[in-house]
């Protein structure tokens, strides 16, 4: 089934398209699920230049359909859960959903398109407050900290920002600093 027919689907009572061993969600339907049952499901944004659409959809292991949703019924193309829904607020937050691709795009297209190996110059550290002095330990350390970065360290580095990771993979990320660095 194409996309422009599971999106005219979602529109009505609630659709789950079986793809694969999961459940998919879309824009209407997905809205419902989310915002009015109060399900939680991470929407993913997507604009598909066939239809030229922005999409927002979302989706959950088949196995778990009736835990969730007891009352859906098998259909040929998933599952269905029939019901009247108020869906006067989904304009308003599709244009909110779609706002946010709309900015991470913009936010992209800006950005420099250099290889990863330029964006960091690795310096050696220096005394941050006028009473620390360097010492021989530092100088030790001058020779770890001019070794580069490993692309997988870098990557992690240019995509990170507060709250996107939890603090335990954040401190395992600071702990690979540190072997790298030979500081444990």
């Amino acid at each position: 089934m194409d996309i422009e027919q599971k999106l005219i689907l979602s529109q009505q009572p609630i659709i789950f398209f079986t793809e694969g061993s999961f459940l998919k969600v879309y824009n209407h339907s997905f809205y419902v699920i989310s915002q009015l049952l109060g399900f939680k499901l991470k929407p993913i944004i997507k604009h598909i230049k066939k239809i030229d659409q922005i999409i927002i959809y979302g989706g959950f292991p088949a196995n778990a359909i009736y835990q969730r949703y007891p009352q859906a019924k098998p259909i040929s193309h998933g599952y269905q859960l029939k019901g009247h829904y108020d869906l006067r607020g989904y304009a308003h937050w599709y244009q909110q959903q779609s706002q946010i691709i709309q900015h991470r795009d913009e936010h992209l297209q800006q950005k420099p398109s250099m290889p990863i190996d330029n964006h960091f110059i690795v310096q050696p550290l220096m005394p941050v407050f006028n009473h620390e002095r360097q010492s021989d330990e530092t100088t030790l350390c001058h020779d770890r900290l001019h070794q580069p970065l490993t692309k997988q360290q870098l990557l992690f580095l240019s995509s990170w920002h507060i709250d996107k990771y939890s603090h335990n993979i954040n401190n395992q990320f600071i702990q690979s600093l540190k072997k790298h660095f030979k500081f444990v």
